[in-house]
């Protein structure tokens, strides 16, 4: 157990670790308020409980910040249907960045070719299918009430087990994952109870920068929560289990995608 951990640890502290750790924590960055927009305009008054999902979010992002934000959503008019198609469109490719660079780093760890587009393509598709999860979880807990801290924690290791699944390009046995999402479900729930409370007892960022400080915290808060994210994919590499043939997801997908591409731009060259 502790030379894999170690492992973990080697890779999440590696040079290269360090630059998946930033790229990710901006890419989240980037993404939380466009994939808020889609949760709020696909679901409000519907499946979701809009109100828990803000409660849910203030025990990870400054409320200053959050709350005028969700406010300013639930107010606007989407009765244009234009209005809406444009508005999730734009966002939906916004949102799926953070997929997008987890994908391009499971790609290059995993030694898979294929086009950047392609893989934009891969995680729009796979972002839309996290929307969908969502939705079908807040379902669930619409029609099978229960305690609640049990349901958000079993609902949080499905959303990581999922998502470091579906990161992946090989053909992996149902075992992965696994790990990643026991440690990144604790973790984030840690995070969610104590962090907030922490840095606002121990920090002096409301003292240092004033009305900034919501949005240092919340970029600290991002940066812990990505590490945790990217250290539980390191344990599901450190933990992978070996077998002699590398086989990759959908490869005759890919193939005909390259195909198309190759075709096209011949075309476009005559």
């Amino acid at each position: 157990m502790l030379p894999k951990i170690r492992k973990a640890m080697k890779e999440f502290l590696s040079q290269e670790g360090s630059l998946h750790r930033s790229s990710l924590s901006y890419s989240f960055l980037l993404a939380i308020f466009p994939a808020l927009i889609v949760i709020i305009i696909l679901f409000q008054n519907e499946l979701l409980d809009i109100e828990r999902v803000s409660t849910f979010m203030y025990h990870y992002l400054p409320q200053d910040i959050m709350e005028p934000f969700i406010e300013y959503i639930l107010d606007a008019d989407y009765s244009n249907i234009y209005t809406v198609i444009v508005t999730l469109g734009t966002t939906i490719f916004l949102a799926s960045r953070s997929f997008y660079t987890f994908m391009l780093i499971s790609a290059n760890k995993e030694k898979f070719v294929t086009r950047s587009f392609i893989i934009r393509i891969k995680a729009i598709l796979l972002f839309l299918g996290f929307i969908i999860s969502i939705g079908l979880m807040g379902l669930f807990a619409h029609l099978f009430p229960f305690y609640q801290s049990i349901h958000l924690v079993i609902m949080i290791f499905i959303v990581f087990y999922l998502f470091y699944r579906m990161l992946s390009f090989e053909v992996r046995p149902i075992q992965y994952g696994l790990v990643g999402a026991v440690f990144t479900t604790i973790g984030v729930v840690c995070i969610g109870a104590l962090f907030l409370t922490i840095v606002q007892a121990v920090s002096r960022y409301q003292t240092l920068y004033g009305p900034l400080a919501s949005i240092l915290i919340m970029m600290l808060s991002i940066h812990v929560i990505s590490g945790t994210i990217y250290f539980g994919y390191c344990l599901n590499h450190a933990y992978d289990f070996h077998y002699k043939e590398h086989q990759f997801k959908n490869k005759h997908m890919y193939d005909k995608l390259e195909q198309y591409y190759q075709k096209v731009r011949s075309l476009v060259k005559r």
